[in-house]
């Protein structure tokens, strides 16, 4: 929630909250700047940014979205980006699994 509303200078920050089959899924999705389709393989890597981010956000150290997506795989979830581009906003979500029993 706290990258949406960083890079959402102007618009809206949507978070839903879901079942999806053996997990939850926590959706934050923005009308911000928007992620390229080339730079969405990129995002989870550690150290990784966005090009047009460095515009807004200057001292992000492109860790958050790597550690995050440890901690969720370490759990036994999953975590994703989806974009139609820059300047289309952008959707992350994360699924956490319905029982988290023995994790």
């Amino acid at each position: 929630m706290d990258n949406a509303i960083k890079y959402t200078p102007k618009g809206n920050v949507t978070v839903r909250i879901a079942p999806n089959g053996e997990f939850v899924r926590v959706s934050v999705s923005d009308t911000g700047i928007g992620i390229s389709p080339e730079e969405l393989p990129y995002l989870f890597q550690k150290f990784s940014r966005g090009k047009d981010s460095v515009k807004i956000n200057v001292s992000s150290t492109g860790l958050g979205l790597h550690v995050g997506k440890k901690m969720m795989e370490a759990m036994g979830g999953r975590i994703g980006v989806e974009s139609k581009g820059a300047g289309a906003g952008a959707t992350f979500w994360v699924e956490a699994p319905r029982e988290m029993e023995g994790k």
